[in-house]
């Protein structure tokens, strides 16, 4: 079973290192009773370094989070 969070950001660079810290606690917890987590970030053009971090941890990790970057702006 997949179990995902929907994350929604604008502006958030500072605060997504403690969020993905706890997220990575819960995957661990979950992951032993065979739930895959995903975290998809739906990023609404921050200007702050939000869009590069999120590139930079989904790419550095390899323990089954998926990261998933989405530009509200990219669709108008």
């Amino acid at each position: 079973m997949k179990v995902a969070f929907i994350i929604p950001t604008l502006n958030e660079r500072e605060s997504l290192p403690i969020l993905f810290t706890e997220l990575v606690l819960v995957y661990n917890k979950l992951k032993n009773q065979g739930y895959e987590l995903e975290i998809i970030v739906v990023d609404d053009d921050s200007s702050d370094g939000t869009q590069a971090y999120i590139e930079q941890y989904s790419s550095e990790r390899s323990y089954g989070i998926l990261g998933k970057l989405w530009s509200l702006s990219s669709f108008t």
